[in-house]
């Protein structure tokens, strides 16, 4: 973790990265992996975002993602939008929950989550409509409105 969080050389970054997947069974692995998202560009980013799609998949368990909530709520308003439904399907395998809606959704974010459940790619559509019912609890819908006015009162 402490190669991804501060290697200058790339390529080590990439295989901390990788090594990351022998404790994906720890919740600071998942957070490692979140931070690699955030990059501005390049592989260690693009490496994280498969290890965490394909974690997910393979072996889903619940992760506690209050303590990154903050870079969370940042993503789901549109940073790092090429791994962004990556995030969205990774959030709602992992146990994103209610309890964790406010500080992910809160203070007018969510926009870009917003967007995806409103586009016409289905998959994206999906995936973000999969993770506002895990964030919210119940189902509101596929359309936007009812989630905007959810999200509003967080």
């Amino acid at each position: 973790m402490k190669a991804l969080a501060s290697d200058r050389n790339l390529y080590n970054r990439v295989a901390a990265v990788l090594i990351l997947t022998n404790f994906i069974h720890r919740d600071d692995a998942w957070w490692s992996l979140l931070d690699a998202l955030r990059e501005v560009e390049g592989p260690v980013k693009s490496v994280a975002a498969v290890v965490m799609i394909g974690s997910s998949r393979s072996a889903p368990r619940s992760v506690n993602w209050t303590p990154k909530a903050t870079s969370i709520h940042a993503m789901l308003d549109g940073t790092s939008l090429f791994v962004l439904d990556n995030l969205i399907e990774v959030l709602a395998r992992t146990g994103a929950s209610p309890a964790d809606a406010r500080a992910m959704l809160g203070h007018g974010g969510g926009e870009m989550l917003l967007a995806y459940l409103g586009s016409r790619n289905t998959v994206l559509a999906s995936h973000s409509h999969s993770l506002l019912i895990a964030l919210n609890g119940t189902d509101l819908g596929p359309n936007t409105g009812p989630w905007r006015a959810w999200m509003s009162m967080l």
